[in-house]
């Protein structure tokens, strides 16, 4: 078996995974497991995968071009992406937090309305009471 062959068959098994995990991408936002704004940069970084496997002899010839080893190149590709997702991770969970803020400050005002309308209510009663027994005695 010839080095040639050799890598065009590792790309073969590669590409057979990276269609497997963008299969289990797509059964996960099916079930309703992973969100779409996170699904669009795992699919992205699938697809880049698949392309740059897919498409070897250009990623042979950048890599003389640029002196860089055909793996080292793959995998600075790879974190890059993964260091994308990480990044829109942080995005999602940064206007999250925010909202969690927000949303446990109106269920305090909320919360303290709630009350007010309650001791309200009771002092409502009292007074009521108080005026029954009153007028129950004269």
């Amino acid at each position: 078996m010839t080095a040639e062959m050799s890598i065009q068959v590792k790309s073969i098994i590669f590409a057979v995974f990276v269609l497997m995990f963008i299969a289990l991408l797509v059964s996960f936002i099916r079930g309703r497991k992973l969100r779409e704004s996170y699904a669009i940069v795992w699919l992205g970084l699938a697809a880049f995968m698949l392309l740059v496997t897919l498409l070897l002899p250009v990623v042979l010839w950048l890599a003389k071009l640029t002196g860089i080893y055909y793996l080292t190149l793959i995998i600075g590709s790879v974190l890059f992406f993964f260091l994308l997702a990480l990044l829109q991770i942080s995005l999602i969970n940064s206007t999250h937090s925010d909202s969690l803020c927000r949303l446990s400050q109106e269920i305090s005002l909320l919360k303290q309305k709630l009350e007010a309308q309650e001791q309200g209510k009771e002092a409502d009663q009292a007074e009521k009471a108080q005026e029954d027994v009153s007028s129950k005695e004269g």
